[in-house]
């Protein structure tokens, strides 16, 4: 059971990247058919996006597994300690067993909290990932339509950034 497990979710994240890296494709082509001077605008932020993902990456699976370690820990000791109540009352060792479920507590939230702040970073990638162009292609639309853009063009340009790409992005980092 435990390979088809592995063999199920690999397969899964296999598939992830896959429809990411073809919707990433997808979006720079179509991008560069309509609007071949908006592809930088698109194509940097998300580059440097991908990057900072990549960089990321093993911070976020080292916090995962230490937050999943304490709360295992914490559900462990919780078990044990409530099992042996009695026990920890009649020999004294209330206040050791109090202490020690309060510090693996204190441990647990350490973890979590460390995990949201890679978190956070996340909803940042995406940001740069998919608002960062929207917003240089707003900006810099007067100049495209000068250069020879109909406004048809930005707004398909928009378009794919906003339905496409954004969603790609985000699933991917999560």
């Amino acid at each position: 059971r435990q390979v088809e497990a592995v063999r199920d979710s690999l397969a899964g994240q296999l598939m992830l990247v896959w429809q990411f890296a073809l919707t990433v494709v997808a979006v720079v082509a179509g991008t560069a058919v309509l609007a071949p001077a908006a592809v930088p605008l698109l194509a940097v932020p998300l580059l440097v996006a991908l990057v900072l993902f990549g960089v990321l990456a093993p911070a976020t699976v080292r916090r995962q597994r230490d937050a999943f370690e304490a709360e295992e820990a914490l559900a462990t000791s919780t078990v044990t300690t409530l099992g042996a109540l009695r026990d920890l009352e009649a020999c004294g060792a209330r206040d050791a067993a109090e202490r020690e479920a309060l510090d693996r507590v204190e441990r647990h939230f350490r973890a979590a909290r460390a995990l949201a702040r890679v978190s956070a970073l996340r909803r940042l990638i995406v940001a740069l990932g998919a608002h960062v162009p929207l917003v240089l292609i707003v900006l810099a639309a007067p100049a495209l339509v000068r250069r020879g853009m109909t406004p048809g063009d930005v707004v398909g340009v928009l378009t794919y950034v906003l339905a496409t790409l954004e969603p790609a992005i985000r699933l991917l980092v999560q």
